[in-house]
């Protein structure tokens, strides 16, 4: 989970700048590169509890030989606030792509409460069920579904097996004279 929101803010703060993520951990001490570096790290630090050293790591993840030295990424954090002390163009920008990650770590929570509701009512469903039959046959079909990920089928299948149901229904209700006034 972490690395992704890392992974995230990286692609938030190179797109911000438009410069593609392995620029901001290329091995250099350009200024334009480094201050971009900067608010990498910090952003890293305000919206993640990543462990300094992780954050610096990140950066081998990224292409670079080295990692950063978690004094590095320190330095880092002291550097953005003196920036956005002193310029206000560089605040702005800041302020942007802190609203952005800001943003994209809302709606992941959000996705993440919705799938954890489904996956819950799906619990809730199978949890006590004793037919171990039944429940094998359950996971060949939840594996073949996953496999594809296609909605279209998956409602194709649902359908059918609705019209199937009704039409046993039916046949039953003849059979059985129910239902009828």
């Amino acid at each position: 989970m972490k690395e992704t929101t890392i992974y995230k803010i990286a692609k938030i703060v190179a797109d911000k700048y438009e410069v593609n993520i392995e620029f901001i951990f290329q091995n250099s001490k350009r200024q334009e590169v480094a201050d971009i570096r900067a608010v990498f790290h910090y952003m890293c630090m305000k919206h993640t509890n990543t462990k300094l050293r992780i954050i610096g790591d990140f950066s081998t993840k990224m292409g670079r030989k080295r990692a950063h030295h978690h004094a590095a990424v320190l330095h880092s954090k002291k550097k953005v606030k003196n920036l956005i002390f002193s310029d206000k163009t560089f605040k702005k920008l800041v302020e942007d792509i802190d609203m952005e990650i800001v943003k994209q770590i809302s709606y992941d929570k959000y996705i993440s409460a919705q799938s954890a509701q489904y996956i819950s009512k799906v619990l809730d469903k199978i949890f006590y069920e004793k037919n171990c039959e039944y429940l094998e046959q359950l996971t060949n079909l939840i594996s073949e579904v996953y496999e594809y990920k296609n909605i279209e089928d998956l409602k194709n299948l649902i359908e059918n097996q609705k019209q199937t149901n009704e039409r046993v229904h039916k046949v039953a209700q003849e059979h059985s004279r129910l239902g009828m006034v």
